[in-house]
């Protein structure tokens, strides 16, 4: 019987778990809902857990503070992806609940599981059920009801895993897309694993499985807790304050909902007894008297954004630019598109393979500028850029969501860094929300997507994240999708084709797409890109 957990147990069976996520990293890579080559969810929860077993590795003490905040930093270093980013948000809370005790009882444990429920509802804008959140918000909920003050791990464990893997077959229910694809979440179920090897370690029922730490190694960063809302610039002044963290119980949320009368564009930083809030408004005195409140004012920055002027500092000899620029994209042919159009810095990365936190932040140190703009080019990498938001305050970070290559491209076309930041970002979105995009892949597994019966192996296309069709020539599909989007509106379309298209074979399509369309300025290029046969942008 284990009635408590220091140090070493945490770090033991936080690396068991570790162990047997990275066992199952394949099976929730292929819980997609849509049957294609793009699933990461396994591949983005593990990276997050490796990053913070590196860091267990490297300590020199077992003290359960230490350990904690090598869980803390890790995951959230590690973190890639959406489901990479919860998860660490997830461990944010739960080390947050348990980092100042010598040694937990589970009572200690069921808290730290419902603080990592909340910050990970926090980090999220806009919470969908039947995720990753559900699990963490039932399994809090379950464990806590189910406790009659029993102090065995090993029976508790048992417990919440049987729980979590309960609530990882109801989530099919629980989403209709789900449903559809006939899979259960993936970060739900990589969840569960989670507990599955927190039992394993605590019961030692298991053997164990290797895990392959050099496949990330990362250098240390510092945590800063940070909370950020991105809005579109409306305001005068771009204010700044620095207030010494004199009321010790104010949330970061208290503070945004207080700022947010003030204006937008907000920042805050709470962490090391400091507080620090950004904010474009109209009445910069406002905000300094909120400050005031809440501790000695121990510094203020205002500028008149109407007639501010570009700072230029020459450090080491090289100039530091108003705008910098970091693109996530996969593909040689991309890359090479992306710094022809003035990217600083283009990651490798798109799907199945999300940077991580760790690794926009590496390309952004790289980069002397005072703002930088991030594209992200795919859904589930912008949270990931958000949160690097949340722990960087040495630049200011504006995330673009741009969700594809293609979107990417356009805004880039649109980029004019002689405009004014709230006129910048207006034309980049203007220009990239009104293309259609395009992508052609193939099925990995036999399925059903909205309705239509798809085999293993069938060329399947989609218009934006909607699918549209299936056959079994690339050309065909991308073809008659192209016919189906075209509309008079559209003057340019642009073919990327994938590293496993032959140059011939798009040249082919290029000429029945023009012959169809004369009107149309048709264009081909080598994206490299894997997993999509053709990426395409109709403008």
């Amino acid at each position: 019987m284990t009635k408590e957990i220091t140090g070493k147990e945490l770090k033991y069976c936080f690396e068991k778990a570790a162990e047997v996520l990275i066992a199952h990293r394949e099976e929730l890579n292929m819980l997609n809902v849509f049957p294609v080559p793009d699933g990461d969810t396994g591949s983005n929860m593990s990276m997050a857990m490796i990053e913070a077993v590196n860091r267990l590795e490297k300590l020199d003490t077992d003290d359960l503070t230490a350990v904690a905040g090598a869980i803390k930093t890790g995951t959230l270093m590690g973190a890639r992806g959406n489901s990479g980013v919860i998860l660490s948000q997830i461990f944010h809370g739960f080390i947050n609940s348990v980092k100042n005790k010598k040694s937990l009882r589970v009572k200690d444990f069921i808290e730290a599981l419902d603080e990592g429920r909340k910050s990970a509802y926090r980090a999220v804008m806009k919470p969908v059920e039947g995720t990753i959140l559900t699990e963490i918000r039932l399994l809090a909920a379950n464990t806590k009801k189910n406790f009659k003050g029993d102090e065995d791990f090993e029976l508790f464990f048992r417990d919440a895993v049987s729980i979590s893997m309960d609530i990882v077959q109801k989530t099919q229910n629980m989403l209709p897309k789900l449903k559809a694809a006939g899979v259960v979440d993936a970060g739900a179920k990589g969840l569960a694993y989670i507990m599955k090897g927190f039992y394993e370690g605590i019961s030692g029922k298991m053997e164990e499985i290797p895990i392959h730490i050099k496949e990330t190694k990362r250098k240390k960063e510092p945590e800063k807790g940070i909370a950020i809302l991105k809005e579109p610039l409306k305001f005068k002044y771009c204010t700044e304050i620095m207030v010494k963290d004199d009321i010790k119980n104010i949330t970061e949320e208290e503070i945004r909902t207080k700022i947010g009368e003030f204006g937008d564009s907000i920042v805050i930083v709470k962490a090391e007894g400091i507080i620090k809030v950004h904010v474009h408004t109209n009445h910069p005195g406002a905000v300094i008297e909120e400050g005031v409140k809440w501790g000695e004012l121990l510094k203020t920055k205002i500028d008149n954004m109407a007639v501010q002027h570009e700072r230029v500092i020459l450090t080491e000899n090289e100039e530091r630019k108003k705008y910098g620029i970091i693109v996530v994209s996969a593909g040689k042919g991309f890359r090479r598109i992306f710094e022809d159009l003035g990217a600083d810095r283009v990651i490798n990365g798109g799907q199945t393979m999300n940077p991580s936190i760790a690794d926009l932040k590496e390309a952004l140190d790289k980069i002397r500028a005072d703002t930088v703009f991030i594209f992200p080019n795919n859904e589930n990498i912008i949270m990931s850029a958000e949160q690097l938001s949340k722990i960087e305050n040495s630049k200011k970070i504006i995330v673009v969501p741009t969700c594809n290559v293609q979107e990417g491209i356009a805004a880039l076309v649109a980029f004019d860094k002689k405009l004014e930041l709230n006129d910048l970002l207006e034309n980049m979105k203007n220009m990239y929300k009104s293309i259609k995009t395009i992508a052609v892949t193939y099925a990995i597994r036999d399925s059903k997507i909205a309705g239509t019966s798809v085999k293993k192996g069938d060329v399947v296309s989609f218009i934006g994240r909607k699918f549209f069709g299936k056959g079994k020539d690339i050309n065909d599909v991308a073809y008659n999708t192209v016919s189906a989007v075209y509309s008079n509106n559209f003057e340019i379309l642009s073919i990327y084709y994938g590293k496993d298209v032959a140059p011939d074979k798009a040249k082919q399509l290029k000429k029945r797409v023009q012959e169809k369309y004369p009107a149309m300025e048709v264009e081909i290029y080598d994206g490299g890109q894997p997993h999509y046969y053709y990426l395409i942008a109709l403008e």
